[in-house]
């Protein structure tokens, strides 16, 4: 019996998904969402693909589960692949909880990496005055979704908070925003609300920059950052201007997002509007098979 080829062997796909502010409202309490995000997980490792978060291991299971999961696409990880499946990014200053010992016994199909601080701000890496640890907390979840984006092929959005966040940005906006520039599919829907809803909006000139930000701290923090940096390989990440985002977002529309994800106008805004979780992983996968067939 011959075997169907995985058309995403070799891709690694990041997932941005949380929940927001508004997610339970939408019929998706913190447990609906973990439980979205391992059908997504298993849609794209089913289709060969590997998968990158953005967060350690939490006390809610959702990396467990991912795992278990993955850990039964063992056999299949020669095929092509030739690197672990699951690529799990911990931002500054936490720790992974797995021990190394752990580590080495899953490296076959997981990779966690403490992504760190940048380099500019590396010698600040013991900081414990809480007043520079926010900017330096910050910072470092840029530097992590910098390196998300290195690692990705592609993006899947969906949820996000926008009102609590650590970030410049809240994260979803911030990653798909990365994604974007560096001209990555990103496939987003609405079904969890939150940020990527708004991002939706912003695509569409639907909404106001406050929108995708909700939180006046982060702007003050930049405006006046407690620790002076040298000019960086990404002198951007020092500003944070909510109406530069949403002016960027606008200008790159739902055409761009069409041209460069393998979805139609059509298929978009399908996608952006459905309420049906397999109809959402159908459309990711759809879009991401049409790219790698090019």
């Amino acid at each position: 019996m011959s075997i169907e080829p995985r058309p995403l062997i070799g891709s690694v796909v990041g997932l941005s998904i949380a929940d927001g502010e508004d997610s339970a409202a939408l019929g998706f309490p913190p447990s609906e969402v973990n439980r979205t995000a391992l059908r997504i997980v298993m849609a794209l490792l089913g289709q060969g693909a590997g998968v990158s978060f953005g967060h350690d291991w939490r006390d809610d299971g959702v990396m467990e589960a991912v795992h278990a999961h993955v850990e039964r696409f063992r056999p299949f990880t020669a095929e092509g692949h030739g690197k672990p499946l699951l690529w799990n990014f911990v931002p500054w200053p936490d720790k992974p909880r797995l021990t190394e010992a752990e580590q080495g016994r899953l490296k076959e199909t997981l990779r966690i990496e403490e992504a760190g601080l940048p380099e500019t701000l590396r010698r600040h890496a013991s900081e414990t005055n809480p007043s520079r640890v926010g900017y330096l907390r910050a910072r470092g979840l840029t530097h992590l979704r910098h390196k998300l984006t290195e690692k990705s092929n592609a993006r899947v959005c969906l949820g996000g908070r926008i009102k609590t966040y650590a970030g410049r940005y809240p994260g979803i906006v911030e990653e798909a925003l990365l994604a974007i520039r560096n001209r990555q599919p990103v496939y987003i829907a609405s079904v969890l609300g939150g940020a990527a809803q708004q991002v939706i909006l912003a695509l569409e000139k639907e909404n106001e920059p406050e929108s995708l930000c909700c939180n006046d701290k982060p702007f003050t923090l930049f405006s006046n950052p407690p620790i002076r940096e040298e000019p960086s390989n990404y002198p951007d990440d020092l500003n944070c201007s909510p109406r530069e985002v949403w002016e960027e977002l606008a200008a790159y529309g739902v055409r761009g997002l069409s041209d460069g994800n393998g979805l139609s106008l059509q298929e978009n805004e399908r996608l952006f509007e459905s309420q049906a979780i397999d109809e959402i992983i159908e459309l990711i996968l759809t879009g991401l098979g049409r790219i790698a067939a090019r």
